[in-house]
């Protein structure tokens, strides 16, 4: 599995910060909140596809968010 080449974030200001973390706290629902994270998780997604095309979604999750690669321990499969 290679790792991807992935965009990076814009750098942001203390008050850009301040703002962005403002805005996510207003938000009423957590569907509202994905919509803000969407674009920056689908160019990762593309990216670890350009980079892994023989890769499958749980390879995916494995690589991007660790934590969330859950192993049954009967099976041993993620």
């Amino acid at each position: 599995m290679y790792e991807p080449v992935t965009q990076e974030r814009c750098p942001m200001t203390e008050d850009m910060l301040e703002k962005h973390v403002n805005t996510l706290s207003s938000l009423d629902s957590a569907e509202a909140r994905a919509k803000v994270h969407l674009d920056s998780l689908l160019s990762d997604m593309q990216a670890f596809k350009a980079a892994n095309p023989g890769c499958i979604f749980e390879d995916f999750v494995r690589w991007h968010s660790p934590r969330d690669y859950i192993i049954d321990e009967a099976t041993g499969e993620g």
